[in-house]
């Protein structure tokens, strides 16, 4: 009787082993899926006026270290937090920013173990002297991190997505949009180039109150977003972008031009000079600006 009782609590031991085998590699299997299918556009917070895609951040933190003024631009808009992450010894993962009045906020798809690495190699590095806060929103772990001052970094890992910020107030419309998905969503359903090393989302109302300002803007129709793609060639640092609907007439695309190089001009701190280009469809804007390695 105990041999045979042995025999039975042996395959009970199997069974209950085996079916927890299983159970651990699907969830494995599902976290990762998770991760591929989840897209960062959900979780995107309330009013955004730019958002910028980093495909590949090995280029640009090679511009960060090589190019004087390139390196200032980008230490201008990105977090402390986004350069740390792009630059890290570890092959970096894409990172998305979305930038708000009021902050910004940083999205990573990454598994469970590339998140692992991210807070264990980024994170605890980045704010090694000080131990996170936790703190359950609408039952979504977030770590707070003391950062000098007043100030909190806030983040958290949910089905695949790690989101951070500075502002508290963000990380609450992240959270909240989980469940009804950002209208940013659709808004920036649009053509991009995803293998270009930046995408960058931009509300083109500046563009159109400048063409207003010229009386002309009646003529144009408008999208919300205007997308450009941003790639190195030849040593310089270029923007390429599919314009609005504009008639074709020299006044109409002079203003547009003119435009387009002033704004660029605020963003990259020095003249810009563009130009308009046609095909069969389209009508496109790019410029160049010349990389100067020290």
């Amino acid at each position: 009787m105990n041999r045979y009782g042995k025999e039975i609590m042996i395959g009970l031991l199997a069974t209950i082993l085996t079916g927890l085998a299983i159970f651990y590699y699907s969830n494995r299997l599902q976290a990762g899926r998770l991760a591929e299918n989840t897209d960062w556009h959900t979780y995107i917070a309330d009013h955004p006026y730019a958002l910028l895609q980093i495909n590949r951040p090995s280029v640009v933190t090679s511009l960060v270290f090589s190019d004087t003024i390139t390196k200032n631009i980008f230490r201008k808009y990105l977090p402390a937090p986004a350069i740390q992450i792009i630059t890290t010894k570890n092959p970096a993962l894409p990172l998305y920013i979305s930038f708000h009045t009021n902050g910004e906020l940083l999205y990573i798809k990454a598994s469970e173990q590339q998140f692992n690495k991210l807070h264990n190699e980024v994170l605890n590095s980045y704010f090694k002297f000080y131990q996170p806060e936790t703190e359950m929103i609408e039952a979504i772990k977030v770590e707070f991190y003391p950062a000098g001052g007043n100030r909190f970094f806030g983040s958290f890992y949910h089905q695949g997505m790690w989101v951070g910020s500075f502002s508290r107030k963000l990380l609450e419309e992240s959270i909240r949009h989980m469940a009804s998905s950002s209208p940013v969503a659709k808004e920036t359903n649009k053509s991009f180039d995803p293998n270009s090393p930046l995408n960058l989302f931009l509300v083109s109302d500046s563009i159109r109150q400048y063409m207003e300002s010229n009386f002309i803007s009646e003529q144009v129709k408008w999208d919300k977003w205007m997308v450009a793609d941003i790639f190195v060639n030849e040593q310089s640092l270029c923007f390429f972008t599919q314009t609005p609907d504009i008639p074709e007439t020299d006044s109409i695309r002079a203003c547009y031009l003119h435009a387009m190089d002033t704004y660029l001009s605020g963003i990259a701190q020095r003249p810009v000079q563009g130009e308009l280009s046609t095909n069969e469809e389209n009508t496109y804007y790019s410029s160049c600006l010349p990389l100067l390695f020290p």
